[in-house]
């Protein structure tokens, strides 16, 4: 097991706590926008399960996590994948079944050697026009940080790992927990 996912499992309820709470209301404004009614999302890292919680008011929601005690934060009446994320091309019975994934701080902690093929398994699980968030923290620093593994990006190094989603929208906002970080904020689009 990965040094990141052991760190998950073993923080899961502090991590929790500290997180629940987040305002993300310029987030989740960045991402609804592009939104239909009653839209599928994936929750892809769900965490805490912020961010389930929000979008089951409006959306169909599937959550997704490899930490089960993440799962555990889900509300009950929401579909939860315990897969990680590295999977995801793996699953042929998820493809062409979301409308949107929002990956919020999740992705950043993939290798890089494997971020390229996460974005292709994110593609391939969307719908065609099939929108996806995802969140960096800003910057180029690659490697272990916290106990856990980082990639940071920024508006150009994204470029190298995101295959054939089309780029949309980037913006570059403050840390939501006070922390002394930005990050990188993007839309993607699946457009055939």
């Amino acid at each position: 097991m990965n040094k990141t996912l052991q760190y998950y499992k073993e923080h899961a309820l502090e991590y929790s706590k500290k997180t629940i709470n987040t305002n993300m209301t310029k987030t989740y404004e960045m991402f609804e926008k592009y939104l239909q009614p009653h839209a599928h999302i994936l929750d892809l890292g769900c965490g805490s399960g912020r961010d389930t919680k929000h979008f089951i008011n409006n959306y169909n929601v599937t959550a997704l996590d490899p930490v089960k005690a993440f799962l555990n934060n889900v509300p009950k009446n929401v579909n939860k994948l315990n897969i990680d994320a590295l999977d995801i091309i793996k699953h042929e019975e998820l493809y062409n079944s979301f409308d949107a994934i929002f990956a919020c701080a999740s992705l950043l902690h993939i290798h890089k050697d494997n971020l390229k093929e996460v974005f292709l398994g994110c593609f391939k699980i969307l719908k065609d026009d099939g929108i996806m968030y995802v969140s960096f923290k800003y910057g180029d620093y690659v490697g272990m940080r916290d106990d856990r593994y980082y990639i940071d990006l920024t508006e150009e190094s994204i470029m190298e790992y995101i295959g054939d989603f089309h780029l949309v929208e980037t913006k570059i906002t403050g840390d939501n927990l006070q922390r002394d970080n930005r990050w990188l904020n993007c839309i993607l689009k699946k457009s055939m």
